[in-house]
């Protein structure tokens, strides 16, 4: 029951974590300059917008989604940060689970200890 508590958890947080956005270091195109005189085509790539901590998962796709938003099922998702990001939270979830487990052992232990001994 714990094991499934922690993992969905984790896959809450690595969902939420979608909303701590930041730029780069991927780049797209946004627009186009023109034409250089020699009729090669002027592109103005720029950093992407990406969501996700501490792995960024998704990205802004340039030209296809509301530019400089997230959306789930509009923008590219990738699935291996997504699984590093939620194994990260779930192993920091089941290591303060068994500090909170350790913590109440010994406050448990101490308060055993105070009643059985004479005074």
């Amino acid at each position: 029951m714990r094991l499934v508590v922690v993992a969905l958890g984790a896959l809450a947080l690595a969902i939420a974590s979608a909303w701590i956005e930041r730029f780069g270091p991927d780049h797209a195109v946004y627009c186009a300059l023109g034409k250089s005189a020699d009729g090669y085509d002027i592109w103005c790539p720029e950093p992407v917008l990406n969501g996700g901590w501490p792995a960024p998962y998704l990205y802004d796709n340039a030209g296809i989604s509301v530019e400089r938003q997230l959306g789930f099922f509009e923008d590219s998702f990738r699935l291996w940060p997504f699984v590093a990001d939620w194994a990260s939270f779930a192993l920091l979830l089941r290591l303060a689970a068994a500090g909170l487990a350790w913590v109440r052992g010994m406050a448990e232990r101490l308060r055993t200890k105070g009643k059985s001994s004479p005074p």
